[in-house]
Parts: C-alpha cells; structure tokens; sequence
C-alpha cells in the first residue's frame, strides 16, 4: 500500500458543484495525477472501492470516467444507481439506474457524487461547466465524454453509501 498525498482546498463559500470542483481538479492535473476521484462529503466508500475502479480504468484504456453502486447510507442495502441514470433527451426527464448499462449509450451519465475521472479525459474535454451551480454538471461532463471517444462504465463491485437528499 503506498501513500496518497491529499490536498485540501479552501473555497470560503458555496460555489456550487461545478465551480467548487473545478479548483481541485485543475490543482490534480497540475500535479500530474493520473486520476481524480470526486466524491461527496456525504458519502462513505468500502475500503476496496478505489483499487477496484481504478484497476478497471487501467484494464480499459477508453474508459474515461467510471462510477460505482451507490447505496442508500441509511439503508445499507438499497440501491440508490448503479453509477449513474439515464436521461429522456425528449422530456429531459432522469431515470436513475438500477442495473449496469448495457452499452456506452449516449443518454447514460454517471453521478457526480462518486465519479473517477481519467485525467487525460479531463485535458481532452475539459473541466466541469461551471454554467451549472448544482445537478446537470454530471449529465454535461458524460455527455462530452461520449462525444469522444471517451466511455463512462460502472464497476459492479465498487461500493459507496451515499446520504439521500432530503431536500
């Protein structure tokens, strides 16, 4: 096991998703890690989650950015997606997933409360649009990702418990 530098950046005030990440991410790019893990502060992750997604990620090379199952913090066993949802580009209505994608579908994003990010699909697509304060970030980034030639995946095995907006 080898030690992970961790880098702590101060904001001072609620910039909203986007804006709040894209800070760190560039400081990551800057420093030349290899990947950027965004998770909520709010969530809590099994110990092996990280080695497996980035295991994936280094097994696919077109892989650029990957998720995991995201269970209810509450309900230890209920499942809030598997990674991410689906989006109705008719009504714009969201469905989150229950199963694992079945391709790289162009309607199929990962959400943004625990999502790898290959670095070099950040420096081919760019950072988080900061246009967005809070939801639709995700759906943007995936969105770019698959207009390259960039695939969002799930890793089935990959855990994290996240807590349920209740707002």
């Amino acid at each position: 096991t080898r030690s992970i530098p961790f880098r702590f950046i101060q904001n001072g005030t609620n910039l909203g998703f986007a804006k709040g990440n894209n800070p760190g991410l560039k400081k990551a790019l800057d420093l030349g890690f290899d990947y950027v893990w965004l998770l909520n502060n709010d969530a809590v992750v099994d110990p092996h989650s990280l080695s497996k997604l980035v295991n994936a990620v280094e097994r696919d090379h077109t892989i650029g950015a990957i998720g995991s199952q995201i269970l209810d913090l509450d309900s230890d066993q209920k499942l809030q997606c598997f990674g991410g949802g689906y989006v109705n580009w008719v009504t714009g209505a969201v469905r989150l997933a229950k199963r694992p994608p079945s391709n790289n579908s162009s309607s199929f994003f990962l959400c943004g409360a625990n999502i790898l990010l290959r670095s070099s699909s950040l420096h081919d697509i760019g950072l988080l649009d900061e246009q967005f304060f809070l939801y639709w970030d995700d759906v943007d980034f995936c969105c770019r990702l698959h207009k390259t030639h960039w695939q969002c995946a799930v890793h089935k095995d990959a855990i994290v418990w996240h807590e349920l907006s209740h707002t």
